[in-house]
């Protein structure tokens, strides 16, 4: 299978990348393509590749917490921001080319980069919400899901079928801290390499 690979430490910095202001300027090896990024999904390309990511955040605002209420309800995000996000990934795949973009979110960001990335060569997702609906689904070898033990929001996540999810083990009974994308400290890994990557996480490497 063919796929991107990124370190735990990048994935946090792009994640929290969403998090920011437009005007934001990504480190060392990373630039936002402003031409495409809004305030809610950031368009981030690799310098010297052609690598791109696609990273829609998380909820932020009221707006996302009455959106999230939604969600509970229905099981699915279907709002102004979804047609954006979704505009802006047809984009960005259409820009950069669908086999050399990553599609990334954390929180209802992850559930975003699960809907809209399917043409993406990988999907990576952070403590993405799991709805009891989302269990007659499997989730795609190309997506990889990381969440926390204790994590509120993807603590159904275990009992999807498909690709497994990789689990980090929780530190603390802070459930805010759990869900946050600090989490990723504790690890030391590359992710979204595919088969390669689902091996090494059977195999504890």
């Amino acid at each position: 299978m063919k796929g991107g690979k990124i370190s735990s430490a990048d994935l946090q910095l792009l994640l929290k990348t969403s998090y920011k202001p437009e005007t934001v300027t990504a480190e060392d090896d990373y630039e936002i393509d402003k031409d495409l990024s809004t305030l809610t999904t950031k368009v981030i390309r690799k310098k010297g590749s052609k690598d791109a990511y696609v990273v829609h955040r998380g909820s932020y605002d009221a707006i996302d917490a009455y959106d999230n209420f939604q969600f509970v309800k229905t099981g699915f995000y279907d709002n102004a921001r979804m047609k954006e996000a979704r505009a802006v990934q047809n984009k960005a795949e259409k820009k950069y080319g669908s086999e050399n973009v990553s599609t990334l979110g954390h929180s209802k960001g992850g559930y975003y980069a699960s809907e809209l990335g399917q043409k993406s060569k990988e999907i990576i997702t952070l403590n993405r919400p799991t709805h009891l609906s989302d269990l007659i689904y499997a989730v795609p070898e190309k997506q990889t899901d990381i969440r926390s033990s204790y994590d509120p929001v993807s603590f159904l996540r275990p009992l999807q079928r498909g690709n497994r999810a990789i689990t980090i083990p929780s530190e603390s009974m802070n459930l805010r801290e759990e869900h946050g994308v600090p989490i990723l400290e504790r690890t030391n890994k590359i992710y979204g390499v595919g088969l390669l990557q689902h091996i090494c996480y059977m195999n504890g490497c």
